[in-house]
């Protein structure tokens, strides 16, 4: 009998899914009803045991293909979430690689003042490659999950932050302290230099006070 080959029947452990394949047992869910390969049969249950144990089996399995779905689910939003996000953001740094390269009116000029050396290229430079690396490490980290990467990214908004402050109070510098007032950058330079700085100024202004509001709440 099927105890007999796998036990002392005070020492039977519950029927479960495992069970069953492990000694290639097959449930009639209306009958209620064991049938057996290899000549095993179950009859140390009843009916309503067997019922019972099989009603279980199929709550924690539905319950468990629930769970794989939402986390499915929730992961696919995050990665088309993360890529439009990318999309709208990755035109202000092409175009900044772009202008810091191919402009020769006023972007490569190099002001010398008594306290630092002002580049308007070295400027569009670092702005462009350093969210191009981060938008780049972003999609990664949450295609592959990643989520030690994720988290060191949040744990190093303390530094990031007043960094990213100070790169456009030093981009601000360059063009309205000297580039606005000497008119050397042809049109179509001039209207993206003030736009997409104007942009970048009033955008990090917003999200580091979003940013305090949270974190000192």
């Amino acid at each position: 009998m099927f105890a007999d080959e796998i036990g002392d029947i005070e020492n039977f452990r519950p029927l479960t899914y495992d069970v069953l394949m492990d000694h290639n047992l097959s449930i009639s869910v209306e009958n209620h009803i064991p049938f057996a390969f290899n000549n095993v049969i179950a009859d140390a249950y009843t009916d309503e045991q067997l019922t019972n144990e099989l009603k279980s089996i199929l709550i924690i399995r539905n319950d468990e293909t629930r769970r794989e779905d939402y986390e499915l689910d929730k992961y696919i939003k995050r990665v088309f979430y993360t890529f439009i996000a990318c999309l709208v953001a990755l035109p202000l740094p092409i175009c900044d690689l772009h202008y810091a390269y191919t402009d020769t009116s006023c972007i490569p000029e190099t002001i010398h003042t008594r306290y630092m050396i002002l580049n308007m290229k070295l400027y569009l430079l670092l702005c462009g490659y350093t969210v191009i690396i981060a938008l780049i490490v972003n999609i990664l980290s949450v295609i592959f999950n990643l989520h030690s990467i994720h988290n060191t990214l949040l744990r190093c908004n303390d530094i990031t932050r007043p960094a990213g402050v100070l790169l456009h109070v030093y981009g601000a510098t360059i063009f309205w302290g000297y580039l606005d007032t000497r008119h050397s950058c042809n049109n179509q330079v001039y209207a993206y230099l003030l736009i997409s700085i104007t942009m970048k100024v009033v955008g990090n202004i917003i999200s580091n006070g979003h940013y305090l509001r949270v974190k000192f709440k």
